[in-house]
């Protein structure tokens, strides 16, 4: 796994503020089900709290996808498990979210498609009058149907076959601590106050606290480089810790630096004859649906849209 996806869990949850994203989710959460099937829990069950000063457009988003949640306060002590005491004044609780491992992901899919997988470095692409040619450092070899799902490579490829995506990327840093003594089964965390640090939090392993801040772009813009990126990140969120997180020990035991594009939460399909293009941003959730979504595209020639997807 690589960029947004590296670390061994990310949070899932079916909370957005749009009903779409809740539905494509919800669908997503039911094929993790059937991967669970496969091999073994993959999703936990611990619920995910979303505390935003505008919590209602993730309020009314789940109620129009028709998605399980409960309304919670910092009164709700037997409902909200945050490793803090400093509760938030409101928040939603999504009843189905939880941590994903990332790790039994990645052996599950690794092991399902290794006799089908050949690992090199794409150099180019080109249409041909019927299928794609792609070039890689070792030749090249033609195909029914390309798909572009390269990350941070995507725009440099999809642009040699006239689709544009965006380019411009930022740095990422969440860091990992210890979670004091007694702390159970606490429910990710995505904390987004009026003011002071917006952040997203979740249990990395049995015992560890992950903690990513929103940072201010111009602490994060590529242009500012990685050294400046993750040492302005990584103090804010040691300060946010110690002052914030009362069942958090405020040493660092690790940290996973990425980039991402900062697009938000969704995703998008683009298709120039016979190859498809995807990008997007908070996907990991969104893994075995779009996964699926790609194949059924490669088959039939369709270009999915986010909308259409969702009903």
């Amino acid at each position: 796994m690589s960029e947004r996806s590296l670390g061994s869990s990310r949070i899932f949850r079916l909370a957005h503020q749009d009903p779409e994203l809740v539905a494509i989710a919800s669908k997503s959460r039911a094929l993790f089900a059937q991967w669970e099937m496969r091999g073994g829990p993959i999703v936990s069950d611990c619920g995910t709290v979303i505390s935003d000063e505008e919590l209602e457009p993730w309020v009314s988003s789940m109620a129009a996808a028709g998605a399980k949640y409960e309304i919670a306060s910092s009164s709700s002590t037997n409902t909200l498990r945050l490793p803090t005491r400093k509760l938030p004044s409101h928040a939603l609780l999504d009843l189905s979210g939880g941590v994903i491992d990332v790790d039994r992901v990645k052996s599950l899919l690794t092991g399902a498609t290794a006799a089908a997988t050949h690992l090199e470095q794409v150099r180019a692409l080109e249409q041909l009058a019927r299928g794609v040619r792609i070039w890689t450092e070792s030749g090249h070899a033609d195909f029914d149907t390309a798909v572009i799902t390269a990350g941070a490579g995507t725009p440099e490829l999809a642009a040699q076959v006239g689709m544009h995506t965006p380019s411009e990327m930022e740095h990422a840093l969440r860091l990992t601590f210890r979670l004091r003594a007694g702390v159970e089964n606490p429910q990710c965390w995505i904390d987004k106050p009026f003011d002071g640090v917006s952040t997203y939090q979740h249990e990395n392993t049995r015992g560890q606290w992950a903690v990513g801040a929103h940072m201010p772009i111009d602490d994060v813009a590529w242009e500012v480089g990685r050294d400046h990126a993750e040492k302005a990140s990584a103090r804010v969120v040691r300060n946010y810790v110690a002052s914030t997180l009362d069942d958090v020990d405020p040493t660092e035991i690790g940290r996973v630096y990425c980039t991402h594009p900062n697009l938000g939460d969704g995703f998008h399909f683009l298709r120039e004859g016979g190859i498809v293009a995807f990008y997007g941003d908070n996907l990991f959730k969104m893994a075995p649906f779009v996964g699926k979504t790609l194949a059924e595209a490669i088959v039939d020639g369709s270009t999915p849209s986010q909308a259409d997807l969702a009903h």
